[in-house]
């Protein structure tokens, strides 16, 4: 086989182009930062070659294959390359005769995805120009959906007729074969020095090696004497053959489809803020799997370490125990999907939900890692995740929590009177050095309140101007129920509430009984309104309020008449209900 061609010789080769289970998903069909996909980009180079100079050669990344016994080229690197082709050619040929010997071998498609069945059945209707609308979005269908609306963008605005020429006739490949036995090695090389693929994609591609090559058949050590004897030894080999490798692909099978459902789940993007793993995805599980494991596997796609990290993860994950690698690898994939299993539960149950997603948006990095390892016990009730968070909030550690019962009580005890001793303060709003206690208690109320409700709080807002997912967290702010423009020293023309009014009340416009939660952005909209006026804008769906989700904070402004004759009552009524409420959270005693 030539080692030069061009995309026609390529497609007229009389063989099949075999994508092997090992292969990750398709992924040309993801937009980049400026929008565009990498098989929109393919289209655009191709036709800008074109329009400079359509006599000229235009070479694309080359494909690297072996090929089997069947004649078939195992495509070890070209899979998206290959995808995306024979989805430009499906689109752009109009001419039956050049479909069927391109796209074609015989009825069968040329292109086959070795175990992702409705990948390649999508491909070999829309091939055929049929239609492809029953389709699930699985992966692969998503971005290929995907790609074939970005290429046809580009396809828009330039003569179909002299593209399809251009393409395959004047844009070439270099095709290198290699030797099957050199095929992993090949494969993870390639694609780990190159960070082609990142870590997690390569474990999963050395489990699926191993899965084929389990269940070897063993020499017979039994002597033969005569041609009977040799005779029934061979077919009970090809028996014991035919039956491994039916286990194997079965096997194989179940595995690939198992880690493409794990890796869609992480995906997807709301899956991936609740953690906080940004474009990790299946590496956030690794990681935690080495961490539970006590492995010393740091995981990281760096890639001047990637190759060394695979490494290791092939030494414990994979291969520790050489002699037993069949248990071994099914052992540890099933301790993978248990681990999985508990990050979908964790993620789908509002209880664990609202409580581990509160601490990964109050606290540090390193904490984040060490509530999402406690929450991953299964050993822990719903009340240890309540302690667990209550004393999170005034800054324990993950240590003193787990010694609590034994040693870390006084220790606790007195970060929880710290705390308290500065929620108690009547210049709260102004304790700017240690305000964050009532950011957090004042945020855990409404998550406390979407609990109630049996619902998942909204950790997240839409940000129309930065056209992103942000944090309601990071943007904290505190807000005046009755707002501190309308108190005053002496009577004014103004309707305000004498200061001397509230400290007879043993209160101040500052003290937790007059502050909630808000989203920075809104307090521009709230400004010095009564909260009347405050509700009656909480309310107006015409107005963009990024509060909304609060509801102990709606509450607050909706509950109660804050007219000027009671409202220093009020903030005393809601003083006292809040300090009693952290002193029934904390179990601290009344005071005397």
């Amino acid at each position: 086989m030539k080692t030069k061609l061009s995309i026609r010789e390529y497609f007229s080769l009389d063989k099949k182009f075999i994508i092997p289970s090992y292969q990750r998903g398709y992924k040309w069909g993801i937009a980049g930062k400026d929008g565009k996909t990498a098989a929109q980009i393919l289209v655009r180079d191709i036709k800008s070659a074109m329009q400079r100079n359509q006599a000229s050669q235009y070479f694309i990344q080359g494909i690297t294959c072996y090929e089997n016994t069947n004649n078939d080229l195992i495509l070890i690197d070209g899979q998206q390359r290959t995808t995306t082709i024979l989805l430009l050619l499906a689109t752009i040929l109009e001419n039956d005769v050049d479909r069927k010997e391109l796209l074609f071998k015989g009825k069968e498609l040329k292109l086959k995805y070795d175990i992702r069945t409705s990948s390649h059945d999508f491909l070999e209707k829309y091939c055929k120009k049929k239609s492809v609308d029953e389709y699930k979005d699985t992966q692969d269908i998503y971005y290929f959906k995907k790609a074939i609306e970005s290429m046809e963008l580009q396809l828009d605005k330039i003569e179909i007729e002299d593209f399809c020429k251009f393409l395959l006739d004047q844009t070439f490949l270099f095709v290198i074969t290699v030797d099957e036995s050199e095929a992993t090695n090949v494969f993870s090389m390639m694609n780990g020095n190159k960070a082609f693929m990142t870590c997690d994609e390569l474990v999963k591609a050395d489990f699926l090696c191993k899965t084929s090559n389990i269940h070897q058949a063993t020499a017979n050590p039994t002597p033969i004497n005569s041609v009977e004897e040799a005779l029934a030894v061979l077919k009970e080999q090809i028996r014991q053959e035919n039956a491994d490798e039916w286990e194997n692909n079965a096997s194989r099978s179940r595995m690939s489809r198992e880690w493409d459902k794990w890796l869609y789940w992480w995906n997807r993007p709301e899956v991936r803020r609740f953690y906080r793993c940004g474009k990790d995805m299946m590496g956030h599980l690794l990681k935690y799997f080495c961490i539970v494991s006590n492995s010393k596997i740091a995981y990281t796609n760096d890639i001047n370490v990637l190759t060394d990290t695979f490494e290791q993860f092939q030494s414990f994950f994979l291969t520790q125990h050489p002699e037993d690698v069949d248990n071994r690898v099914k052992m540890n994939f099933e301790r993978l999907r248990k681990l999985q299993k508990r990050f979908e539960d964790i993620y789908n149950d509002y209880k664990t939900y609202n409580r581990l997603g509160f601490l990964l948006q109050i606290l540090q990095s390193e904490e984040r890692e060490e509530a999402i390892l406690y929450f991953l016990g299964k050993q822990h009730t719903l009340d240890d995740y309540d302690r667990y968070v209550k004393f999170k909030m005034v800054g324990a550690t993950a240590q003193e929590i787990e010694a609590y019962d034994t040693t870390a009580q006084e220790s606790i005890k007195g970060k929880v009177l710290d705390a308290y001793n500065v929620l108690k303060s009547n210049n709260l709003y102004n304790y700017d050095d240690k305000k964050l206690y009532a950011f957090r208690y004042l945020y855990y109320k409404n998550i406390v309140e979407s609990d109630k409700r049996k619902q998942q709080f909204e950790f997240f807002y839409w940000d129309k101007e930065d056209k992103d997912f942000r944090s309601m967290w990071d943007a904290h702010s505190l807000e005046h129920i009755w707002p501190k423009f309308k108190v005053s020293e002496a009577p004014s023309s103004t309707k305000s509430v004498l200061s001397e009014d509230l400290e007879n009340e043993g209160v101040s416009q500052h003290c937790l009984g007059n502050l909630v939660y808000l989203h920075r952005k809104d307090n521009s909209k709230f400004k010095d309104r009564t909260p009347e006026e405050k509700k009656d804008i909480y309310f107006n769906l015409d107005e963009k309020i990024y509060s909304r989700s609060l509801l102990h904070t709606m509450a607050a402004f909706g509950g109660k008449q804050w007219n000027i004759e009671n409202v220093p009552s009020i903030i005393k009524q809601n003083y006292d209900l809040e300090i009693s409420k952290i002193r029934e959270l904390y179990g601290i005693e009344d005071e005397q």
